[in-house]
């Protein structure tokens, strides 16, 4: 028999997708029965080195030759032969592929079925009040400018953020509020630094790319606001962002939704905004020169924006993608190359854009669309939790790898921490979420 028993070509390109049952055994009918009962995987594949059996059906499923499964992407093995057991795990830990012994498999499927079931009972509750919110006529409209056709290709930036729309399925505003406050101490620093206590009564606010609606029901629950704007890609997003208004009791004349596309176009009139918040947005964008430009032009000439984007003054970019996942994440989802590391490792592997720009860099972006630089300000970066994971050792250490590239280096010789456990780069917080401050 052939000591490989999985293609390591197969193994190298195939991760992220598919569920490999190896071996088809008895032991393999019950991990199925257990996956199809609680996951309805529709990307499940059998496959077995034994001749015999390749061609066969098992569970309802043809068994494979290893060696024909080549065009899906592999997001575990599960293994039910024994005897294979050890060959075949070093083979998945080698190419970074997750694999489980068909037991320790089981274990983990039981755990996760009270969470599974606790998911399915919290989105009915949710669809049920949606449809309550909707016969009561509490939804606000959203407004599709996106140009999206029915069965037309969507752009691979849409396309992601629509899958990929974060959020919990929270039925009272009890728990939406929790929900909020939570994400404020996932990022320490960010409720600070973009501005979410300022007072915005009888302002008019353009949430762009607004998302499931976090800011759009903070900035309307503290304030007496004349109007509230979202606008997203995402039409998944903004229907949950229309739900949560209403389960806020926000009166629905005060939001307006809209769905636009990849343009940078805002269907708003000149000078008619007030603030402008723009959370984590702009580097997953196709134009971000053409958007800030649309925001300039909307803005009230007293008006105030407040914009994160992703910073490469920050330990995530120069310690984290630079250093850590370069040359001791074993995953083998990362490379040697930190502009790959950091857009992998800050919304998904398979994140089609996440930009970072340093501070002089994005800067730069915005006075080029008009911005006097004496009206831009930039208090620091909030910090991930990731981020805060990472001391002085660490970054000590780092340094005295011979391996740490000069750029990476320079920076982190001038990293300090401040009496909170804080970094501190040029006097300023070096965390991922640049927050920047632009007076119109």
């Amino acid at each position: 028999m052939r000591k490989v028993y999985m293609n390591n070509n197969m193994l190298a390109t195939l991760r992220g997708k598919s569920l490999v049952i190896f071996g088809a055994s008895e032991a393999a009918r019950d991990v199925i029965a257990n996956i199809k009962l609680t996951c309805n995987n529709d990307c499940l594949f059998v496959v077995d080195n034994d001749a015999a059996k390749q061609g066969t059906a098992f569970c309802g499923l043809n068994v494979l030759s290893p060696e024909t499964l080549r065009d899906g992407k592999m997001l575990c093995v599960v293994i039910c032969i024994n005897r294979f057991f050890n060959e075949v795990k070093a083979q998945c830990d080698e190419y970074g592929v997750l694999s489980y012994h068909y037991s320790e498999f089981g274990t983990l499927i039981r755990q996760n079925w009270a969470k599974y079931s606790e998911n399915l009972r919290r989105e009915a509750m949710f669809l049920a009040t949606k449809n309550l919110f909707l016969s009561m006529d509490m939804l606000p409209a959203i407004i599709d400018l996106s140009g999206n056709k029915e069965g037309a290709e969507k752009d691979t930036i849409t396309d992601y953020w629509s899958v990929h729309t974060v959020f919990h399925y929270y039925c009272t505003k009890t728990e939406d509020i929790a929900y909020q406050l939570k994400l404020f101490d996932n990022y320490p620093l960010y409720r600070e630094y973009s501005l979410h206590d300022m007072d915005f009564d009888g302002k008019v606010i353009l949430d762009y790319g607004c998302g499931p609606g976090n800011d759009v029901v903070w900035f309307t629950g503290k304030n007496n606001l004349k109007k509230i704007i979202g606008c997203d890609v995402s039409r998944k997003a903004l229907e949950i962002s229309q739900y949560r208004t209403a389960l806020h009791g926000i009166d629905k004349s005060k939001v307006c939704l809209y769905q636009i596309s990849q343009s940078g176009e805002i269907p708003l009139d000149d000078k008619s905004i007030d603030y402008i918040n723009c959370q984590g947005v702009l580097m997953h964008t196709a134009n971000p020169a053409k958007i800030i430009s649309e925001f300039r032009r909307v803005l009230k000439p007293d008006g105030i924006i407040c914009i994160m984007v992703y910073s490469k003054d920050s330990l995530w970019w120069h310690y984290y993608a630079g250093y850590y996942l370069k040359y001791l994440d074993n995953s083998g989802n990362f490379s040697y190359d930190t502009e790959q590391n950091f857009n992998k490792s800050t919304d998904g592997l398979m994140c089609p854009k996440a930009s970072c720009w340093s501070r002089a860099e994005f800067t730069q972006i915005l006075t080029n669309a008009g911005f006097a630089e004496n009206n831009i300000g930039q208090g620091g970066g909030y910090l991930n939790v990731l981020e805060l994971k990472y001391k002085r050792d660490d970054i000590q250490a780092a340094l005295e790898d011979d391996r740490l590239d000069k750029s990476h280096r320079d920076f982190l010789e001038c990293v300090s921490f401040d009496e909170r456990g804080y970094p501190i780069y040029q006097g300023k917080t070096c965390g991922i979420g640049g927050v920047y401050v632009v007076k119109g």
